[in-house]
């Protein structure tokens, strides 16, 4: 309805210009989404074939209790956070705040997936047998992959350049995933 609303105003222009300097934005952008791929799906994929089905939904218990969650609170973490750090005098006073609080936010992260990974295994994985080094260890997975989605986006804020080097190393933390 929203749309139709505003037929009048959205139309499709097709400006050259406008095209080639958003091409290398979606372009770079792209290697976000491989990454993520990267993290989602190999494990699963390799119990799946290497162990039994029972091992994989054990592994996505786990994955969805710490990992999954680290995932969506990076996604809220970076909609507010590009658009407030893109300013140059922003990104000196982002990097600053978050440099100081790594290490108690890391912690506290760590902690935080440890609690809400085992309540929720308490909670909705009852049949799973409960391990508690593979929890500390997903959970330690979480609290690594929010931190460093945290300063990938602090990097895309930056442009071009930041993007860049927010991909790649986004894209190689996937590979590591593998």
């Amino acid at each position: 309805y929203s749309l139709y609303q505003l037929r009048d105003y959205l139309r499709l222009e097709l400006r050259p210009a406008v095209i080639r300097s958003v091409v290398p934005y979606a372009a770079v952008g792209t290697l976000n989404v491989v990454a993520s791929a990267l993290v989602h799906a190999p494990g699963r994929i390799c119990l799946f074939r290497f162990d039994s089905a029972h091992a994989a939904g054990v592994y996505s218990a786990y994955f969805t209790a710490t990992v999954q969650v680290s995932l969506a609170l990076l996604m809220m973490i970076a909609t507010v956070l590009i658009p407030l750090a893109s300013r140059p005098d922003a990104q000196r006073e982002a990097w600053r705040h978050l440099l100081r609080r790594l290490a108690a936010v890391a912690a506290a992260s760590f902690v935080f997936f440890s609690a809400f990974g085992a309540l929720a295994l308490a909670l909705i994985g009852r049949s799973y047998a409960f391990h508690g080094g593979w929890l500390l260890l997903f959970a330690a997975s979480a609290a690594a992959l929010l931190a460093h989605g945290t300063l990938a986006a602090l990097f895309a804020a930056r442009g071009l350049k930041g993007l860049v080097i927010s991909s790649v190393g986004t894209l190689l933390a996937g590979m590591g995933n593998l």
